[in-house]
C-alpha cells in the first residue's frame, strides 16, 4: 500500500524521469501525469469528480509551449481542482516562485529542489 498517491503536472521530460527516480522505490506511487494545460485540467477535472484519488500535486508553473510564462497555466488547474483543491496537497514544482504564480501552494521546492526536497515534503504530509 502507498502512503501517498502522487500527479505529475509537468511538461519537461527529463523534469519527469527526476521525479520518477526520487520516487522509484518509495512508499509513494505516481497515479497520473500531465504533460500540457489541457491534460492538467482534464487530470483535475477527473480528481474534482472522484474519478482519480490523488494525494499530493506536483505542478509545474508554465505548461503551455511558447504560451504565457505567467503562471496562468498552474491558476487554470488549482481552479478547476475548486473546493477539492482542500483535499490535495500541491507542490510548486516550477522554476518561479509560488508568489509569482499567484497560488497559495502548500509547499515551495521549485525546480532545483527536486533531488534535495522532494520525498521529505511529501513525507511531511
Amino acid at each position: 500500500m502507498y502512503e501517498s498517491r502522487i500527479a505529475v503536472v509537468e511538461d519537461d521530460a527529463a523534469t519527469r524521469d527526476i521525479i520518477r527516480a526520487i520516487l522509484l522505490g518509495s512508499r509513494h506511487a505516481i497515479e497520473a501525469e500531465a504533460t500540457n494545460r489541457e491534460d492538467a485540467i482534464r487530470l483535475a477535472q477527473a480528481i474534482r469528480a472522484g474519478e482519480t484519488e490523488i494525494d499530493v500535486m506536483l505542478l509545474d508553473g508554465n505548461l503551455s509551449e511558447g504560451g504565457p510564462r505567467d503562471g496562468s497555466d498552474v491558476r487554470a488547474v488549482v481552479d478547476t481542482l475548486g473546493v477539492f483543491r482542500r483535499h490535495v496537497k500541491l507542490v510548486n514544482i516550477s522554476l518561479s516562485p509560488s508568489e509569482e504564480l499567484g497560488i497559495r501552494f502548500d509547499a515551495d521546492i521549485g525546480k532545483f529542489g527536486l533531488v534535495s526536497k522532494l520525498e521529505s515534503v511529501i513525507e511531511s504530509f
